[in-house]
């Protein structure tokens, strides 16, 4: 899960790291970003997700709503990242907004609420 994250946040702080600080986390993406390299990108870290979210379950009971909501951010940033073209990610940082944040949160609680009552 820590590497999906890690890897969520290199993408979207790609404008500035390689821009600005000349940065590259993508050892595969020589030069420019592109579709294909892009699309790499992705698939690796969806990959990194679908094996986290299986363990998530054998984590103990009290952890699991913070873990799962963690995940729900990041997923939704993903989506955001799949969304945008190349030229959008070599020009902005993307973020998801506080109401936004606070949907998915509140998602992820809903199950939680229901079985305690």
């Amino acid at each position: 899960m820590g590497a999906a994250f890690q890897k969520i946040n290199f993408l979207r702080d790609y404008a500035d790291d390689s821009t600005r600080l000349g940065r590259n986390y993508f050892p595969h993406v020589e030069g420019k970003l592109n579709e294909d390299s892009l699309g790499v990108i992705i698939a690796d870290i969806e990959q990194d997700l679908a094996h986290a979210r299986s363990g998530i379950d054998a984590l103990p009971r009290r952890a699991r709503y913070a873990v799962r909501s963690a995940t729900a951010l990041y997923k939704h940033l993903l989506e955001q990242l799949q969304a945008a073209s190349v030229r959008d990610i070599e020009r902005r940082r993307f973020s998801l907004s506080t109401p936004t944040k606070l949907r998915l949160i509140g998602k992820e609680l809903m199950p939680l609420s229901k079985a305690t009552l």
